[in-house]
C-alpha cells in the first residue's frame, strides 16, 4: 500500500493504515439492507470511514450502500489518479490525520481506536 498511487479500502482500520502511509484512497462499504438499517438506528455519525471520523471532516470519499458500485469506485479512483490537485489535497488531509494520531503519546492504531470510540460513545449517549 505504501507504493500505491491510490487504494480502494473497505471502511475500517485499513483506512487508518493508508492514512499513516499517506496513500490516497476511496473508501466503500456495503452490507445487507437490514444490517444497514439497524446500524443507522443504533449509531448516528457524520462519516463512516475512520479517517474522516478522526479528521472531523470529509478527507476521503465514502461510497456507502447504494452509492457503492464498480462504476463509482472506478470513477473516484480515476479522479484521484488523473487530478493531481485533488490527490495533493487528500494527502494534506491524510497528513493532518497522521498528526492528530501522533498526539497523546499512544501508538497510532490505539489512538485511532480511542478517538473513534469516543465519537461512538458520544453518539450512543445522545441516543439514550
Amino acid at each position: 500500500m505504501a507504493h500505491a498511487d491510490v487504494a480502494l479500502a473497505a471502511s475500517g482500520t485499513v483506512t487508518v493504515e493508508a492514512a499513516l502511509l499517506g496513500t490516497p484512497m476511496v473508501t466503500f462499504y456495503k452490507v445487507t439492507p437490514l444490517s444497514w438499517m439497524a446500524g443507522k438506528f443504533l449509531v448516528n455519525v457524520p462519516f463512516y470511514s475512520m479517517v474522516n471520523l478522526i479528521a472531523g471532516r470529509a478527507v476521503v470519499p465514502e461510497l456507502m450502500q447504494g452509492q457503492m458500485s464498480g462504476e463509482s469506485l472506478a470513477r473516484e479512483a480515476n479522479r484521484l489518479l488523473s487530478d493531481s490537485a485533488a490527490r495533493r489535497e487528500m494527502q494534506a488531509g491524510l497528513a493532518a490525520v497522521r498528526e492528530k494520531l501522533a498526539q497523546g503519546g499512544l501508538a497510532a492504531p490505539r489512538r485511532a481506536a480511542a478517538l473513534v470510540e469516543g465519537i461512538l460513545e458520544g453518539q450512543i449517549a445522545h441516543a439514550s
